[in-house]
């Protein structure tokens, strides 16, 4: 009689030739492993998510990515921009992985990895630093004007942090010129142009920056970033006209200029703070919804800050709950008049 393992073996290839030769590549198949993500794409994915704001996405990733193709040199520049948007802020990290992407062969003809090597060395003021990648980064970016113009900016903010003044007007005029639009970068004129004494070039940028940021208010009336950039073009009108009062103080016209920016920068302050006490009493909304009285006090806000939508959607649920609330109702009557052609909060 033949050994035990023979008899198994002689078994196994009867069975196997029995079977149809479809059901043998079945067989064969089944089990394998489904499509494995492809490494570069997840990257790509990942650094979308980042520019989104997903920053908690882009890690999970990140990691998917590097367990996938650890030597991939693209997850430098990943893993640099997540060191950037950690709290706190990990530059020296960041520093050291966006430097060995930036000088690898791929990395060289990529403006991601300049742009953030500049932007982090900008915001550390070392303006010397940041030219380089900046330049790099405006000569590898993509033909999108608004991206262009916004490597531009920075790039005249470092110029002028050297000093290099007709360079840096030059950069940040071309910059807006390319982007009219975004009031970040006619802010960002508005302050090189401080920088460089170029009064009435200050003047226009911080007009021009503020019609934006207002017209970003009436899209989105909690639009916090706009506020913020609103005092900040204030603050430069302002530094602008005490600047002419101690020039020519004499002058009664700058005297009443002033006077009407220190009002415009109060109501902005003002509607920036009522915007924070807003996000505080959504915030207790959010742990105890039943309560009518912080529903009246967020739609009141809501009414003040020009969220008509907000508000009257937030009236509507107290007085189907309360339809015979005072104040719900005297809210409601002033929701209406302001919903009149002409009217405005």
């Amino acid at each position: 009689m033949p050994p035990r393992n023979v008899q198994i073996t002689y078994l196994l290839m009867i069975l196997l030739w029995t079977i149809p030769i479809q059901a043998q590549a079945q067989f064969a198949t089944e089990g394998a492993p489904t499509d494995t993500p492809d490494p570069e794409q997840l990257v790509e994915t990942a650094l979308a998510k980042i520019e989104a704001g997903d920053i908690d996405e882009a890690s999970r990733l990140y990691d998917q990515a590097l367990r996938l193709k650890p030597t991939m040199i693209k997850l430098k520049l990943l893993e640099g921009l997540l060191y950037l948007e950690s709290i706190p802020k990990r530059g020296a990290e960041a520093l050291t992985v966006l430097g060995e992407y930036n000088a690898s062969k791929e990395g060289g003809r990529d403006h991601r990895g300049f742009l953030a090597l500049g932007r982090l060395y900008l915001d550390s003021r070392m303006y010397q630093q940041a030219q380089f990648p900046l330049e790099k980064a405006k000569q590898w970016a993509p033909p999108t004007k608004e991206l262009r113009a916004e490597i531009a900016s920075d790039l005249a903010m470092a110029y002028a942090g050297q000093k290099r003044m007709k360079k840096a007007i030059e950069t940040a005029q071309e910059a807006a010129a390319a982007a009219p639009a975004n009031g970040d970068i006619q802010l960002r004129l508005g302050e090189v142009a401080v920088m460089a004494d170029e009064s009435d070039l200050v003047a226009d940028a911080a007009r021009r920056a503020i019609a934006v940021f207002n017209n970003k208010l009436r899209d989105d009336p909690f639009n916090k970033d706009a506020y913020e950039k609103l005092i900040r073009c204030y603050e430069l009108l302002s530094a602008l006209h005490q600047y002419y009062l101690r020039t020519d103080p004499d002058n009664g016209e700058y005297y009443h200029q002033a006077a009407i920016l220190v009002v415009e920068m109060a109501e902005i302050r003002r509607r920036y703070e009522l915007l924070n006490a807003r996000d505080l009493i959504v915030k207790a909304i959010e742990k105890n919804p039943q309560k009518i009285q912080w529903q009246l006090d967020a739609a009141k806000l809501e009414l003040e800050l020009g969220g008509l939508d907000e508000a009257r959607n937030r009236l509507g649920k107290v007085l189907r709950d309360a339809p015979d609330n005072e104040q719900a109702l005297r809210l409601k009557q002033r929701l209406e008049a302001l919903q009149t052609p002409g009217k405005r909060p």
